[in-house]
């Protein structure tokens, strides 16, 4: 198969490694409230939530 000229070619949507932080919140988050509340949450806590540090978050029953 010849190669791929980049227009099909499969690409990361985001990439862990080393060089992330990682920062877990400490209070349960209602997952039923989508992105849009994620990215509040985030937010309040750090205003440059957009430089490359990974969120997590878990409900109440933390599964």
């Amino acid at each position: 198969m010849p190669p791929s000229s980049g227009l099909c070619a499969p690409k990361a949507v985001f990439n862990l490694n080393g060089n992330n932080r990682f920062a877990m919140s400490r209070t349960p988050i209602d997952l039923r409230k989508g992105v849009d509340s994620l990215c509040g949450a985030t937010r309040s806590c750090r205003p440059d939530s957009l430089n490359g540090d990974v969120d997590v978050f878990s409900n109440r029953n933390r599964t």
